[in-house]
């Protein structure tokens, strides 16, 4: 989890009245560009500087966790289970402009400031209650996993991608054996592909109908949701499908939306009654709705028609329009660790 625009400490954010009516824009009193991860209750932060240091903070005690050159980017990926950082290292973000370059992928336990260096790849992923994390080497066109509590359990996945050099798959371990993935074929028709670690056998779940469609998979403890999103000039429209693991038959997913508009997707679905994603109200606007996996109704949470992208952090839902961060849905409060008089000016 990453903010490009964000704070520094928990003890110097607040919330501020935005123009995007009914969201409310995250706001500091200081610089916006260090923050790249705050805990829902704001007592335990990641920041960078630009001196190339990542932080750890907490109860106001500050410790570094790794140290690079100048201008050096760091972001961070934290489940809901916290017991696993992901931290991607890119030192060469303003000096080598690829956005396919493998970056330095290192783990370190929540709330601990040593991290050990994993592998090398894009798109750093925990699975499984974090028992298992992977990343996408995007210049091979390969998948790595790796157990966390064992590390020399490792396998890698081949994807069959030539058309698109840039794209970068989705994942999902339904168990330590069973890995679904998304890929392109020859013709550009994208795809979600399960892997059987035992049998080391690639079988094709779901394919969609032509190239201008998207298809997006995620995942909490209890169900997996396969997203099918039309793009540009399609037709098709978007749906939502989920399943139970329990099942192990994805054949028997139920169709829980449909619309025939082409939403941007980007679902969000770690909270296990509600499932985030980016909806089109009309041709040219787009804003962030929610679904409640019960009642299998939507609705919009923003009314900007701007909102294309939404961040998970830790039981909160951000949305980035314009440079800037908004609180879609989650707790306001961000802790009680401010300075004593700050509430009373």
């Amino acid at each position: 989890m990453a903010l490009r625009s964000s704070a520094i400490l928990p003890l110097i954010l607040c919330l501020s009245f935005s123009a995007y009516g009914k969201l409310h824009e995250l706001a500091t009193k200081q610089t916006v560009e260090n923050l790249r991860y705050i805990s829902k209750d704001g007592k335990v932060t990641f920041y960078q500087n630009t001196s190339g240091t990542l932080y750890y903070s907490t109860n106001y005690k500050v410790k570094p966790i790794l140290k690079s050159t100048p201008a050096t980017q760091y972001n961070l990926t934290i489940s809901a289970h916290k017991k696993a950082v992901l931290i991607e290292k890119n030192a060469t973000q303003f000096n080598f402009l690829s956005i396919r370059a493998p970056r330095e992928i290192y783990l370190a336990k929540y709330k601990k400031t040593s991290a050990t260096l994993v592998g090398h790849g894009l798109k750093p992923r925990l699975h499984l209650k974090d028992s298992w994390l992977s990343y996408y080497n995007a210049q091979k066109r390969e998948l790595h996993f790796v157990g966390i509590k064992n590390r020399s359990s490792k396998f890698t996945i081949k994807l069959r991608n030539q058309v698109n050099p840039y794209y970068i798959p989705y994942v999902v371990m339904l168990s330590d054996n069973l890995v679904l993935f998304t890929d392109i074929n020859i013709k550009g028709i994208k795809g979600i592909i399960q892997f059987n670690r035992k049998s080391k056998k690639l079988s094709p779940l779901v394919k969609s109908s032509n190239p201008l469609e998207k298809i997006e998979i995620c995942a909490n403890d209890q169900q997996l949701f396969i997203g099918i999103f039309g793009q540009s000039q399609s037709k098709v429209g978007s749906s939502i499908s989920s399943y139970k693991y329990k099942s192990e038959d994805i054949s028997k997913r139920d169709l829980i939306y449909e619309s025939s508009l082409n939403d941007i997707g980007n679902m969000k679905c770690s909270h296990n009654s509600k499932l985030y994603f980016v909806k089109r109200r009309e041709k040219n606007a787009v804003d962030v709705a929610v679904l409640d996996l019960v009642s299998k109704k939507h609705s919009f949470l923003s009314d900007s028609g701007v909102i294309t992208q939404i961040t998970e952090m830790d039981g909160k839902i951000l949305a980035e329009s314009m440079g800037k961060y908004f609180l879609v849905d989650g707790d306001n409060n961000l802790g009680d660790d401010i300075w004593k008089g700050d509430d009373k000016k």
